[in-house]
């Protein structure tokens, strides 16, 4: 839920360990270990002929690979002998590694919870990961958790993981009388190595005991220790790998059928149906650079965002979901976020028509994702201490059919094609540190400006104009301009950013350094009042130190600017510009077990925020603590002081209005994960000299059985009394403001029935209402100095008569999802899905009050979408 207010700032980091997990009895004391103990080795075997991968470890060729068991507790007995013995055995063949993993358990219940691939689950698993670069920076990570479900992410910059990357291999797990037994296949097309005679990689292997929350590392690194690939052990013996360049097809169809209500915005209802197909492609040129291509991708078996009230004048950041763009992402991360792939193939807002006489248009339907005809990544090494990643994707134009109330219908444009590219190449500076160059670019080929065949056929419609001037052009987003001209603009992002990590990893430093421009399109007007036109140029910057090692003290420094014309949302994402930062963040953590806590962590924050006009947009200084307590509970609070502050985007001009000083409080309670019931409950609470902000939200995970998750999330939010911008006051120069009453409560479930690892059914459904009301209005004639910002103090405020027009507002919405997906084949997918869509627009009329009206949905118009989806992977 998006209510906090803007100025309420946490850190940018929050160094933390991997996995904490608090003691459990046990049948007896392990014997302590030294606290530092060397890089384990382990050799791989040759396997000439490969295991059959069953995970029941009874292929005669394992028992020629020598065994492992130098584990470590790293909790909950940090540095101990693991409370029951693991064994680790690994074997290379003509085309994969092979991982065999032993799990003793017998004074511990062992938990092997079903759910889909990739989530997260309180369950024993066994990870694998493997540094086949041998540079100790990055690692590709292979998870199993007991009842079989897989788990895989990237490692990379030695600390930083990403969860969102997929591939292609096997892992399958048994019971034993001992206890629990993984074994594992990982295709060598997957590990981008330089291939040598004779071979050594970076090798780690983890544990996890739910029953005692106790992890157990083959290659121990102490909690206090910084640093992460750089600690891990040697895989020997890989002698003689074979080479091979593979590459990979993923053909998929679709078909689908949609069935639209009648509803009042729109001309069209009834049923229709579609169909399509593309290519998801995988060719690995070399041994170490990787092209990942699309053809014609669709997403529809992507869960949707989830609705949230936003009363800040910001940008909602929503997550990317769909898969080509998440794989391998970590290639594409940088300090300041100049590539957020979400700008690419999504669907447009409603364009503006003109629903004055004689037109009285209509849309026929609404816009959908816009088509991506084509996209490619390209990742890997060029050379020793040489690496690059680029993107390209070209997205169609997206149009309309407009209906008007007499005469034929037409196209009408609402997002010109485009072709996006991004291209960064790195260079490693020894074993710990490296700088980039990069840039982006977003090109838009709109109706006169490209060939047809790329402009499409849509085109923007006329205006007439005023006291016989020319008629003009409306432009998607409610703008005119000229006949011809353009409406969307081009823009470029570059830059060079870079990172230093200490030998120990206890410190790091990374900044970044960038500069934008636009060219052609029309001007645009941000919500500070800052003009951005074709020709502008404007540089950022920032630059964070962090330490994120050491026993207790660990911290951040951080400070970043971007002038006001600085233009990164064409392609990356940032919250605003014009701005100058500075952050700090100093936290006291202990470790050990001590009175009821196993760990705590205790931190001191503060961040001053201003424009480029010396406005002070924030002023806050935080105490936090969270703590771990020995009954596996966690708790969290927090007390934030807020300066008082101005919003210079509050009126979407520039005018800046005046904020209130505020007391902030966060408490957080979450229950023991391993009950079949857990929860947690979070509370914020904000008072101002003028109002107040109330929210609450709660989260219940039940699994009543092993197959069966369901989660239950509900948000409740309040705030009353602060002034807000609610339009022009009765002066040529007022503004009207009106105290703010707004309300939202959201109910989501989720649920995932998993009948065997490969088959899941996962049902989705969200419901949210909100309202916002104004009452006691006031109006202000905004003062602005000799070169002074314009500003709307809380004391220039006088009583006014409500507008015209009803600034109220309600809003409802109803989505519902059901997937069922089926990995009949290894890397082929069967999905099958439903959705539903219900939100009606709602228009208040002059004098009435918004409120929460979930009756709203009964009539409202719904939309039904069923559609079958196959994919077939084909490695060549």
């Amino acid at each position: 839920m998006t209510t906090t207010d803007p100025s309420s700032e946490r850190p940018l980091t929050n160094p933390a360990p991997e996995r904490s997990s608090p003691p459990s009895p046990s049948p007896a004391a392990p014997a302590p270990l030294p606290t530092s103990v060397g890089r384990p080795r382990i050799a791989a075997a040759r396997a000439r002929t490969p295991p059959a991968v069953d995970g029941a470890l009874n292929d005669a060729v394992w028992a020629s690979a020598t065994p492992s068991d130098a584990f470590v507790q790293k909790f909950p007995d940090e540095g101990r002998s693991p409370v029951e013995r693991t064994l680790v055995r690994v074997l290379y063949g003509d085309d994969a590694l092979y991982v065999a993993v032993e799990c003793e358990q017998r004074s511990a219940p062992l938990r092997a919870r079903l759910t889909r691939r990739d989530r997260e689950i309180e369950s024993d698993y066994v990870r694998v990961a493997i540094d086949s670069r041998s540079a100790g920076t990055s690692a590709f990570e292979f998870g199993v958790n007991a009842a079989g479900v897989l788990y895989d992410s990237l490692r990379y910059n030695d600390t930083e993981i990403s969860a969102d990357w997929d591939e292609a291999w096997e892992a399958r797990t048994a019971r034993t009388a001992r206890g629990w037994t993984a074994e594992m296949r990982i295709p060598y097309r997957i590990l981008r190595f330089d291939a040598a005679p004779d071979m050594a990689w970076g090798f780690q292997v983890r544990r996890y005991v739910s029953a005692r929350q106790e992890t157990d590392e083959w290659a121990f690194i102490p909690r206090a220790v910084g640093g992460e690939v750089s600690h891990y052990g040697r895989l020997t013996g890989l002698r003689d790998v074979p080479s091979r360049v593979e590459l990979a097809l993923r053909p998929f169809a679709l078909a689908q059928i949609r069935k639209r209500d009648i509803d009042p915005a729109i001309a069209d209802s009834g049923v229709d149906g579609s169909a399509s197909a593309g290519l998801d492609l995988a060719w690995n040129i070399t041994e170490d650079l990787t092209l990942d291509a699309t053809v014609n991708p669709d997403f529809a078996q992507v869960e949707a965002d989830q609705r949230v009230l936003n009363l800040t004048n910001y940008e909602v950041l929503f997550p990317e979901l769909r898969p080509f763009f998440l794989s391998g992402i970590d290639a594409y991360s940088t300090p300041i976020q100049v590539l957020y792939t979400r700008r690419i193939g999504l669907a447009p807002p409603w364009p503006a028509v003109r629903t004055d006489a004689p037109y009285g248009e209509r849309l026929a339907d609404v816009p959908g994702p816009t088509t991506i005809p084509f996209a490619a990544k390209l990742a890997g090494t060029l050379g020793p201490s040489w690496s690059m990643s680029a993107l390209t994707a070209m997205t169609a134009p997206n149009s309309v059919e407009i209906a008007p109330a007499t005469g034929p219908r037409e196209l009408r444009l609402t997002e010109p094609s485009a072709l996006y590219g991004f291209l960064r190449v790195k260079r490693e500076l020894g074993d710990n540190a490296h700088v980039a160059l990069l840039g982006t670019a977003a090109l838009r080929g709109e109706p006169g400006h490209v060939p047809e065949f790329l402009s499409g056929s849509a085109a923007y419609p006329s205006v007439p104009g005023e006291a016989g001037a020319p008629p003009s052009q409306l432009c998607p987003d409610g703008s005119v301009t000229e006949v011809g001209a353009r409406c969307f603009r081009n823009a470029f992002v570059g830059g060079v950013d870079g990172r230093w990590r200490s030998r120990g990893g206890d410190y790091t430093i990374k900044g970044q350094a960038i500069a934008t421009a636009v060219t052609a399109g029309p001007e645009q007007r941000l919500r500070d009042g800052t003009v951005i036109a074709s020709g502008d140029v404007a540089p950022g910057a920032l630059l964070d130190l962090i330490k994120d090692g050491g026993e207790h003290w660990v911290g951040e420094l951080y400070g970043d600017i971007y002038a006001p014309k600085v233009a990164l949302n064409d392609l990356g994402y940032l919250q605003r510009q014009n701005l100058q930062r500075l952050g700090i963040n100093i936290e006291y953590r202990t470790l050990k077990p001590w009175w009821a806590t196993l760990e705590t962590h205790t931190s001191l924050f503060g961040s001053y925020k201003n424009n480029f006009d010396g406005l002070a947009l924030a002023r806050t200084v935080q105490v936090e603590t969270s703590w771990k307590l020995r009954g596996y509970w966690s708790v969290l609070a927090n007390v934030a002081l807020m300066g008082a502050y101005f919003d210079d985007r509050e009126v979407g001009d520039g005018t800046a209005l005046e904020r209130a000083p505020a007391i902030e409080t966060v408490q957080t309670v979450s229950t023991d994960p391993r009950a079949p019931v857990a929860g947690k409950l979070t509370s914020t609470l904000q008072f101002r000299g003028n109002g107040r902000n109330v929210g609450f939200d709660g989260e219940l995970n039940l699994r009543p059985v092993s197959q069966l998750e369901l989660d239950l999330l509900s948000s409740v939010f309040l705030t009353d009394g602060e002034p807000r911008y609610a339009g022009s006051g009765p002066g040529p120069d007022d503004l009207l403001f009106g105290r703010l009453s707004a309300r939202s409560v959201s109910g989501t479930v989720r649920s995932t029935f998993t009948f065997t690892p490969r088959i899941t059914l996962q049902a989705y459904g969200q419901l949210f209402l909100a309202s916002a009301h104004f009452s006691d209005f006031s109006a202000s004639s905004a003062t602005r100095g000799d070169g002074a910002p314009r500003v709307v103090t809380l004391e220039s405020l006088q009583p006014a008569a409500p507008p015209a027009t009803n600034p109220d507002v309600e809003e409802v919405a109803l989505n519902v999802s059901v997937v069922f997906r089926w990995e009949y084949a290894l890397g082929s997918t069967l999905y099958v899905v439903y959705t539903r869509a219900q939100a009606p627009l709602v228009e208040l009329a002059e004098g009435a009050i918004a409120t929460l009206r979930p009756s709203l949905l009964g009539a409202a118009p719904a939309v039904d979408v069923g559609l079958v989806k196959l994919s077939y992977f084909l490695p060549l």
